[in-house]
């Protein structure tokens, strides 16, 4: 069974929702309804076919780790209006994995809906009924022990479903239909290419791979070719198999809802999504979020986590951020600005800064002077950013946000890190309204809330050499590596640390001032006023790649 929503048309641009129902085999443990559907958001031209085999190419993207398909639909935007340009009827596909089935978004749905980000917070933490319906709270890790066989394997042949299901001529996805992803989706996208389907290789049922700040070869380390380290590491990765079994048993955890009280659980990316519903709806009012929230767990602890300046003030909660005066807009980029939030390079966008010169830097986690020291400089870049982080000091005046592209203007207020550097030397290249509304997506969403670790350990066992247990059909390695690839990175991304490795490509393509989470998100036209470069690379290499005979006329 097949349908398709139509979520929105803008510039052109047509987003829906497809689903498919694709029950897990019988036998499976018990686990949420939603979880025998799979889903994808689908990005095309508003005039385009309703067929997609009747476009001239598809783009199909996996996310990252603990991303969901909302996190690449600006790329795909802009990725398909620059092939349009190009005369070339594209189409990109983001796909849901099957785990994004356990959330709940309807908090968020009915406060989009109702016109009144209230609601949300009503839902998640106020117990109110709303829209008839009574949030049955967050997933515990022990209640998940079913996420223990979504591993690569799931993903894989869940993914072929779709593919099969939406366009059923294997050699005309051949022709047509590139796959690429982000991060963790990057070396899902290679192991596909590799993977046996009935004795017909991916890589044969593929045009081109597509890596974002990741990679889609399996070997980076070239392990085969060194004998002496690969053999004993593919031993020890097999070991990797026996995980399912012990996250069934509960002796390890089965995915990020063990992260409980902290960044990186479901409440945390449920707070966040509910910022951003009043983001999006009331961007410049005075937010009155911050006395909403509880004053204990997992927001609590973001928030401080977000707007301490001290390892002293994180433990006392001393001074009470809770007082700030900020806007909507501003509280969202106080949470995830790569300027302001909790110093993880990984987890924060540059979408702007506080649009005010009441800021003073910030020294937890740790200070950016420690990026300045011999040895640590790299480490640091890659962990922690590349540029200085601010808290606001003033609990009078009314902080707003300034966006991307007003960050370099003349009348930009100054903010200096203890040494002189500015928060910006370059424009930022996220949109944070953009963000705010794709962060209140509802269903399908920018994170993957209840993540399964067996989708990590399963990328490490590949990229250590096993091929055995659920990764025996990683059998045509050698053929996936003959597809045409692009790789585009982030060059302010964690990324470059492993660069000097030879992990990546010599022809990647850096792109100077992106994050990791950057690189699906940049926001167009850039704040120079030139075109998102990511998206015009990938749409280059599409266009570049794509048999001439197979454009429409």
């Amino acid at each position: 069974m097949r349908t398709e929503e139509v979520l929105e048309t803008t510039d052109g641009v047509r987003l829906s929702t497809v689903t498919h129902r694709i029950p897990l085999p019988s036998g499976a443990p018990a686990h949420p309804r939603d979880c025998d559907y799979l889903r994808h958001l689908r990005i095309r031209c508003a005039d385009g076919p309703d067929d997609p085999a009747r476009a001239d190419t598809v783009l199909t993207l996996l996310p990252g780790a603990i991303a969901g398909a909302r996190s690449l639909q600006p790329l795909g935007c802009n990725t398909v209006r620059n092939l349009q340009a190009a005369g070339v009827i594209a189409e990109v596909w983001v796909i849901d994995r099957r785990a994004n089935g356990v959330e709940d978004h309807s908090g968020i749905e009915i406060a989009m809906a109702e016109g009144d980000y209230h609601l949300a917070f009503d839902y998640y933490y106020r117990g109110a009924k709303v829209g008839g319906r009574t949030f049955d709270g967050f997933r515990t890790d022990r209640e998940l022990g079913f996420l223990a066989g979504f591993g690569m394997a799931r993903t894989v042949a869940d993914l072929h479903e779709v593919l099969c299901r939406e366009i059923a001529d294997p050699d005309a996805r051949a022709r047509s239909l590139f796959l690429g992803g982000h991060s963790l989706g990057g070396i899902q996208a290679g192991a596909y290419a590799a993977w046996d389907f009935g004795g017909r290789p991916g890589h044969e049922q593929i045009a081109g791979l597509v890596a974002l700040d990741t990679v889609t070869h399996l070997d980076p380390l070239r392990l085969r070719g060194r004998t002496r380290a690969g053999r004993p590491l593919a031993v020890a990765t097999r070991q990797f198999e026996r995980a399912p079994i012990a996250m069934r048993r509960g002796l390890i955890p089965c995915s990020t809802a063990v992260m409980n009280g902290g960044w990186g659980n479901p409440e945390a990316f449920a707070l966040i999504a509910a910022v951003a519903t009043a983001a999006t709806l009331a961007p410049d009012a005075e937010s009155d979020i911050l006395r909403l929230l509880p004053d204990h767990g997992t927001a609590a602890r973001v928030l401080r986590g977000s707007t301490a300046r001290t390892w002293r003030e994180y433990l006392t909660g001393t001074p009470n951020y809770r007082k700030l005066r900020l806007t909507n807009l501003a509280l969202l980029g106080l949470l995830g600005g790569a300027h302001t939030s909790i110093n993880c390079a990984v987890l924060s966008m540059s979408c702007g800064t506080l649009d005010s010169a009441a800021v003073a830097p910030r020294s937890f986690p740790l200070p950016f002077e420690a990026g300045t020291l011999p040895g640590l400089r790299s480490l640091y870049r890659a962990v922690l950013g590349t540029q200085p982080r601010f808290s606001p000091t003033s609990f009078d005046e009314l902080y707003h946000w300034r966006d991307h592209d007003r960050c370099c203007a003349p009348d930009a207020p100054t903010q200096l890190s203890r040494g002189g550097t500015p928060a910006c030397v370059t424009g930022e290249v996220v949109s944070i309204a953009e963000l705010a509304r794709i962060l209140a997506g509802g269903r399908l969403n920018v994170f993957e809330d209840y993540f399964p670790l067996r989708q990590s350990i399963d990328a490490a066992a590949v990229l250590g050499g096993c091929r055995t247990g659920s990764l025996t059909p990683i059998r045509h390695e050698s053929g996936s590596a003959h597809l045409p690839s692009v790789s585009l990175m982030g060059g302010s991304s964690f990324t470059q640390l492993l660069a000097r490795w030879g992990v990546y490509p010599d022809d990647a393509l850096w792109f100077p001032g992106y994050l990791h989470c950057d690189v699906a998100a940049g926001a167009h036209p850039r704040a120079d006023g030139g075109p998102e470069p990511i998206a015009a690379a990938l749409a280059d290499f599409v266009r570049t790649n794509l048999p001439s005979a197979q454009i429409a006329s």
